[in-house]
């Protein structure tokens, strides 16, 4: 019996117990949508890592990245390709020299970029380069040695299209080589680090003047699903133990670091608005509890045991809570779809945003088991919540309560 009268006590002041169901919902809601928000921006700036920078594998040779030296090759790289791609897990992957340090001049200004020389057709398959040019061609329309740089890159060096740059590196002999490219193209990215660090030339046409004596010093590798990641990676590694290969997480530890933590994130930020709707609830329950002394005083007094006085009062707020929580997440759910769809358009911010690799148009996103983790903390919440109305509850005297006016 003491559920059936804690649901009909929930009704005897509707506003009260509706103003208590929406505060949890509204709470809820403001929180889970907050996260979708941020897990928006997370999750571009991770594909936009992936997807255009270093895929989800790469190989080198062991001293290629501690030392940042692209004279360090893959011996038999064509063969360990080959051997990559008969893998039926693996979308794409292409084969590239790449020079980082390397500095970049135009006729009026220079600045240090790392260099990709790429195959133009298989890039175009694993970063999708070729769908991010705002201007110019792809690596064709001219008979000199073609370059294709971020917009903003280009903006630095104060160079249009068919303008020529020069690059100087030390090649595989330690010899001071400089070649003359001619600028092809532009592309964009959401990311101002990679616009402004990388440009792509051809492999082949970097290959002469490298004598590196293997066709490549890294093999990028995009999956067709990242659940394949590691098994994958132990594969490539086992085929050739001689090779460093390293999964994006290992690539760029710092995004990693932040889809890693992004739970731990979710129930912080939850549990400071849980703790703020906390006071709100104990603070009502309690106002009920006093609204109803010679109530409760009457019921004790007539032999109604404290633990069921102590039970009804938790059982009207769980009945609160159960209608708040499942609204919220409900609004949430409606709220991340609708604006997911359109995106919340941040122009105003693109040049900041960008510089930290986010892009302006965010699009919320959140995985289901958040939605009903996080009503099961709201629920929580507010039953902990009712712990120190219902003491007070049961903490009353009957003969005292039943004088009070």
């Amino acid at each position: 019996m003491v559920p059936l009268i804690a649901w009909r006590n929930v009704w005897r002041n509707r506003l009260r117990s509706l103003l208590v169901a929406l505060s949890i919902a509204v709470g809820l809601w403001g929180g889970t949508f907050f996260m979708a928000v941020s897990w928006g921006m997370y999750a571009h700036q991770l594909d936009t890592v992936i997807n255009d920078q270093v895929s989800h594998i790469q190989v080198h040779a062991p001293r290629f990245r501690d030392d940042d030296d692209g004279r360090y090759g893959i011996p038999e790289a064509d063969m360990l390709l080959d051997s990559i791609r008969t893998d039926l897990r693996v979308k794409a992957a292409t084969e590239r020299i790449v020079l980082p340090g390397v500095m970049v001049q135009s006729t009026a200004n220079s600045a240090g970029v790392s260099v990709l020389g790429i195959d133009p057709e298989d890039e175009e398959k694993v970063t999708g380069l070729h769908d991010r040019l705002t201007d110019g061609t792809y690596f064709t329309g001219t008979k000199s040695a073609p370059m294709v740089m971020g917009a903003k890159l280009a903006k630095k060096l104060k160079i249009d299209l068919r303008g020529r740059t020069v690059i100087s590196f030390l090649n595989a002999q330690d010899s001071l080589v400089a070649m003359s490219f001619r600028v092809v193209g532009l592309y964009h990215s959401g990311n101002s680090a990679l616009e402004e660090g990388t440009v792509y030339v051809r492999r082949e046409d970097l290959a002469r003047q490298m004598h590196l004596g293997t066709p490549a010093n890294e093999i990028a590798v995009l999956l067709t699903d990242e659940k394949d990641l590691d098994a994958v990676q132990r594969k490539m590694q086992a085929i050739r133990p001689d090779m460093r290969v390293e999964s994006w997480k290992e690539l760029s530890p710092e995004l990693r670091l932040v889809v890693d933590s992004f739970s731990q994130y979710t129930y912080i930020f939850i549990g400071i608005i849980l703790l703020a709707l906390m006071f709100g609830i104990v603070n009502t329950m309690l106002m009920a509890v006093l609204e109803r002394t010679r109530e409760l005083g009457m019921l004790m007094a007539i032999g109604m045991e404290r633990r069921r006085v102590f039970a009804m009062v938790m059982w009207e707020t769980v009945y609160m809570a159960v209608i708040g929580a499942p609204l919220g997440m409900l609004l949430a759910w409606v709220s991340i779809q609708v604006v997911g769809r359109t995106g919340i358009d941040l122009t105003a911010f693109a040049a900041g945003l960008s510089s930290y690799g986010f892009d302006a148009v965010i699009h919320p996103a959140l995985a289901a088991n958040f939605y009903l983790e996080i009503a099961g903390l709201g629920i929580a919440a507010a039953i902990l919540s009712a712990i120190y109305p219902a003491w007070k509850a049961v903490r009353m005297r009957p003969t005292e309560a039943l004088r009070k006016i």
